[in-house]
Order: C-alpha cells, then structure tokens, then sequence
C-alpha cells in the first residue's frame, strides 16, 4: 500500500466527520434563525397587542367620564321631576278646592 492509497482511505472518513460536524452547525444555524424570526413576529404581535391596549384604555376613561355626566344628567332631571310632580299635585289639589268651591254656589 502505497501513500495515495492509505490518504484515500484516510480521506473519506475525515470527509464525513467533517461533514457531520459542518452539517450540524448549519442546522442548528437554521434552528436559530427560525427561532429568531418566531422572536422577531411576537414582538410585533406584542407591539400591536399593547398599541390596542392603551387605545382601549383610553377609550374606556372616555366612556367612564361620559357614564358619570349622564349619571349627574339622570340626577338632575330626576330632581326636576320630583318638582314637577309637586308642582302638579298642589295645582291638582287648588284645582279640586276650585271645583268645590264652584260647586257651592
């Protein structure tokens, strides 16, 4: 057996090693990557996420303020009922003691 012959031997198991090894790094490259990109599309997700989140929060002190105007809205005009009624009832009841009256003579 001469030198070219035992290189030749020598060569393709080295050659493969070599490729497992090369190979190997490249998958777990690619593994990284898609991994990184996973990352990069839930960061954008979580930016959309939190940019929703505050407009809803916003939109919902908004609500909150306009609940609490209509709230004094109710409140006022329940008061201004409850005066009409009065008012009503008293003229109702002048109105009974004018029938009365008429009715007398």
């Amino acid at each position: 057996m001469d030198w070219t012959s035992l290189i030749g031997l020598l060569m393709s198991p080295i050659a493969g090693v070599i490729s497992y090894f090369a190979g190997k790094k490249r998958k777990n490259n690619d593994f990284l990557q898609e991994m990184q990109a996973s990352i990069d599309l839930l960061v954008l997700k979580n930016k959309e996420l939190v940019t929703d989140v505050t407009s809803l929060r916003m939109e919902n002190l908004k609500l909150i303020a306009n609940q609490e105007i209509l709230k004094r809205n109710v409140e006022t005009l329940t008061e201004q009922n409850n005066a009409l009624q009065k008012t009503i009832e008293t003229l109702n009841e002048q109105l009974r003691n004018v029938k009365s009256i008429t009715r007398k003579i």
